[in-house]
């Protein structure tokens, strides 16, 4: 393996203007320019240009013969000097077509690992998601499971049983000796359960309670009105017009209450 050094008389040189173009084989759109300064056919030389000062692309030509009868185990090949006003750098000439068999061997088996190991990182990020995807998954289907089943439980135990236990956790965080304001949620949830209508079969889906207003969605099975008939607005609160819709024999109401201006002064 040996590196070659040629006298500059045995090369064609040229100083072409083609600024932009990148040090390596000529390009073909040059080649008729090229041929201008050849005293020879461009199709008999192996062209290799290096950028210079000034947009100019310092061109060095060797015939192809010349190159073609290099020994296998010459892995560089460049010229001793360069003419003057060319530059001052020899461009290797063995690039292209004539890249010796070992460096262009060694350059493939450097792109086949590369490929292979962008293959590798892409199969094990594509596991790693997978993974990361099933066990999203899971917690999403626990969590839909686990909100069914409380959904399930609030239902079964009724309107009146969740409002009570409403009352129960507020009244829980009260402090000891701490006397409850008129303001105080515990005592809404108590003036409402007092005014619950008895014997009329509901569902409640959502409890909103606060200074100055009470939410509640609620499902009835067939027609409302038995209820809202008999609801009534606790003391110091007003009912406010009922919005209902009714979706396979299930009604769904939702009422607002509001505390009086009276009250709350």
């Amino acid at each position: 393996m040996t590196a070659q050094v040629w006298p500059a008389e045995r090369f064609f040189w040229a100083g072409l203007d083609a600024p932009g173009v990148r040090a390596g084989v000529l390009p073909a759109g040059l080649a008729p320019v090229l041929q201008d300064e050849l005293p020879i056919s461009v199709d008999e030389v192996h062209a290799v240009g290096v950028p210079v000062e000034g947009g100019q692309l310092l061109v060095c030509a060797a015939r192809r013969e010349d190159l073609s009868g290099l020994p296998d185990g010459v892995l560089s090949l460049r010229s001793d000097t360069v003419p003057d006003g060319l530059g001052s750098v020899s461009p290797e000439m063995l690039v292209g077509e004539f890249e010796p068999r070992l460096l262009r061997r060694e350059r493939s088996q450097r792109s086949m690992l590369l490929a292979a190991s962008i293959l590798l990182c892409s199969g094990l990020i594509s596991v790693g998601l997978l993974r990361r995807a099933a066990q999203l998954s899971e917690h999403a289907g626990a969590a839909t499971e686990a909100t069914a089943t409380v959904l399930k439980e609030a239902t079964r135990a009724g309107t009146q049983d969740a409002l009570r236990k409403e009352l129960e956790v507020l009244s829980a965080s009260t402090k000891p000796n701490q006397p409850l304001t008129p303001s105080d949620a515990s005592i809404t949830l108590a003036g409402l359960l007092s005014a619950w209508p008895q014997g009329v079969e509901c569902d409640a889906s959502a409890v909103s309670i606060s200074a100055r207003t009470i939410t509640l969605n609620l499902s009835v099975e067939g027609d409302a009105r038995p209820l809202l008939a008999a609801l009534k607005a606790p003391a110091g609160w007003s009912l406010d017009e009922p919005r209902l819709s009714t979706t396979a024999g299930v009604t769904r109401v939702t009422l607002s209450l509001r505390r009086n201006e009276e009250a709350r002064r």
